[in-house]
């Protein structure tokens, strides 16, 4: 994979000669993005021109209408990693202002567009807008390119068999606990990161250890009980994970946690990032400790077989 530059398009270490660009927030990076990606990398291949992505930091309605941003499927850490696993060359991180947002449809073409990436082709989405009040479309994007020399590219929504993959859909899934259909539609597991931190030490003592998550993501799934994998260091290991309040606990805040499977290491501080394969419960309050005790056994039987099967992690199969 070539090295990827990240970097906002003031911060570009040279001007870019020519490039395929493409703009979005790229919101989870999810299938219906790689789609666009792939074909924006081949393209810059076909005309000898460099791939690029443009997206924003923060998200734009964060700065113009906070009230109405999404919670976002991946932190920004977490975009740029998949971004640049595309193998695309540049990762155009651009900070959003209030500067910004003022500066209209056209002179982000010129200035941007053309006066720092060179661009040779643009490529964006079929509900595409930009610039100063959303007023730049495509139509305006494929009339400035006729006069400035460049091509604009419009690609429709991608679909699978069951419909449109977006981002909104995703969201909807992951609130709703429908992990393996948000995996589906991402084309890898949902999944939360942070670092592992101390907890109650209650698993410890019952039995049932777990390292404690502070995750930094806006979107959690469905309070319950899932099938997982925590990542760590490249390695993938099984386990079950509760997101939720411990209800059978005087617990305040909402805890992520996992039991891992035939594991005795301490990883207090490691980033980890946990993968959420399948859902198969709602967290309960039950009325003793060992009704608790039985039901995570069961948890942890359930969660052993599904991560055991191979399908776990085919997630690009409609």
């Amino acid at each position: 994979m070539m090295a990827v530059e990240v970097s906002s398009i003031a911060g570009l270490r040279n001007r870019v000669e020519r490039a395929v660009v493409t703009i979005g927030n790229f919101d989870g990076v999810h299938r219906g993005h790689r789609f666009l990606i792939e074909r924006v990398i081949r393209r810059a291949e076909e005309l000898r021109a460099e791939p690029a992505a443009v997206t924003f930091i923060p998200h734009p309605l964060e700065i113009l209408a906070a009230e109405r941003k999404p919670q976002l499927i991946t932190t920004y850490a977490e975009r740029r990693r998949l971004l640049e696993e595309t193998g695309i060359a540049h990762v155009i991180e651009e900070p959003f202002t209030l500067e910004l947002a003022d500066t209209s449809a056209k002179d982000f073409v010129l200035h941007f567009l053309r006066g720092r990436l060179n661009a040779v082709e643009v490529w964006v989405g079929h509900d595409f807008r930009f610039g100063k009040g959303r007023q730049g479309d495509f139509d305006l994007l494929a009339r400035m390119g006729d006069t400035l020399g460049f091509e604009a590219r419009r690609i429709e929504a991608f679909s699978l068999a069951d419909g449109v993959v977006s981002s909104t859909r995703i969201r909807e899934a992951v609130r709703q606990g429908r992990v393996r259909e948000a995996g589906r539609l991402l084309g890898r597991a949902y999944s939360l990161d942070g670092p592992v931190v101390h907890g109650a030490g209650r698993g410890r003592k019952l039995g049932i250890p777990t390292a404690n998550v502070a995750v930094r993501n806006e979107l959690l799934p469905k309070f319950g009980v899932y099938a997982a994998f925590l990542v760590m260091e490249g390695q993938r290991f099984p386990g079950a994970l509760n997101v939720g309040r411990n209800p059978m606990f005087e617990n305040k805040g909402v805890h992520v946690e996992i039991h891992l499977f035939d594991f005795d290491r301490n990883i207090y501080g490691r980033e980890v990032r946990l993968e959420l394969v399948e859902y198969l419960r709602e967290e309960a309050a039950y009325s003793s400790l060992d009704i608790l005790l039985a039901q995570i056994d069961l948890d942890i039987s359930q969660s052993r077989e599904i991560l055991a099967n191979p399908s776990a992690t085919a997630w690009d199969t409609d």
